[in-house]
């Protein structure tokens, strides 16, 4: 079991894809419009590293994830978009 924001996941991927929805939708003031076109136009990795720079900072950076790995959860939020539309 991995946690985030004080939630328990049964994955790791499940914990990852939290974040970076959590990053993308900024717990629910970014629209799904805005999201869209940053999913579409900036790479996965730039993303992963503005949500690590954001909230693993000082001595939280030994807790962040794994860049690549997140980087991950971040193409497969762009790939299939159809969570923003539930």
């Amino acid at each position: 079991m991995s946690a985030f924001a004080g939630q328990l996941f049964d994955t790791e991927t499940h914990r990852l894809r939290a974040i970076a929805q959590g990053w993308l939708t900024a717990d629910g003031l970014n629209g799904a419009d805005d999201i869209r076109e940053w999913l579409n136009t900036l790479p996965p990795a730039d993303l992963a590293r503005e949500c690590i720079d954001g909230w693993w900072s000082g001595d939280a950076a030994d807790d962040a994830p794994d860049p690549d790995d997140l980087a991950g959860a971040f193409a497969g939020l762009a790939e299939d978009q159809t969570w923003l539309d539930e």
